[in-house]
């Protein structure tokens, strides 16, 4: 068993408790979450229509905690092991079917199957690959609260779309929105950045802002996607440390 540094950063909103999750294969830490390296594999891949590769790795996770947890990742590959068949990428995004979290509930272990995805370069795709080098792990506490709320963030459907660096850091983000009541709602957004672009300098805090100041408005039923520009104070840096979407929260009115 072999454990990943975790670094856990709580934060108690009024719908949720998130955790942003860093994760070094190349460093033990006694931590709360943990992978098994030993019970973690390749899955092999496949090809596409749309000219891309699918390549799954089954990771194993384990939960020494009480409370559930929804985990997603971006995963960075060994390059050399890449090369001919797949186009490279720093880091890749890992999915579950339609998702991009999963959830491993109080003191469960766990394989997690997640997908990532890139360009098809035509050659033939390996049997075997190693463990990833880096992991980038978000979590987010899974708060009852949150999930009975009727209104809802479809991760699903959204994504970080770009991000600016002048005086201010910018995300600009895709963000689908499920109104499950039968009755219209209004709310506001805002957004916790990673950890890991704080403590490289691109931003002074997680708390970013949607300084449209914009009430936005679902009727009953109705899923709509808006696109938001998030912004934060920088603090001198120039670089997003990964390509994960900040975690979003909604503020009913």
């Amino acid at each position: 068993m072999k454990i990943i540094k975790v670094i856990i950063i709580g934060l108690l909103l009024a719908l949720s408790l998130i955790s942003i999750v860093s994760c070094y294969s190349l460093i033990n830490t006694a931590t709360s979450i943990e992978w098994i390296e030993s019970k973690s594999y390749f899955k092999g891949g496949k090809t596409t229509e749309q000219g891309t590769v699918i390549f799954t790795y089954s990771i194993c996770f384990k939960n020494n905690t009480e409370d559930d947890y929804e985990i997603g990742l971006s995963a960075r590959f060994k390059k050399s092991e890449l090369n001919g068949w797949v186009e490279y990428a720093k880091f890749f995004e890992g999915r579950i079917g339609d998702d991009i979290y999963c959830l491993i509930k109080a003191n469960e272990e766990k394989n997690v199957d997640f997908d990532f995805e890139s360009k098809y370069l035509g050659g033939e795709i390996p049997t075997s690959l190693s463990f990833p080098e880096e992991l980038i792990v978000a979590t987010r506490f899974s708060n009852a609260d949150e999930i009975n709320n009727p209104v809802k963030i479809v991760d699903s459907e959204s994504s970080l779309l770009g991000f600016s660096v002048t005086d201010k850091v910018e995300f600009l983000c895709s963000v689908t929105v499920m109104n499950t009541s039968d009755k219209e709602v209004e709310f506001t957004l805002c957004a916790q950045a990673d950890e890991a672009d704080v403590n490289s300098g691109l931003l002074k805090s997680k708390t970013m802002t949607d300084m449209s100041g914009t009430v936005y408005k679902l009727a009953g039923g109705e899923k709509k996607t808006f696109e938001v520009v998030f912004t934060g104070e920088n603090n001198g840096g120039t670089e997003k440390q990964n390509r994960l979407l900040p975690k979003i929260t909604l503020n009913m009115k």
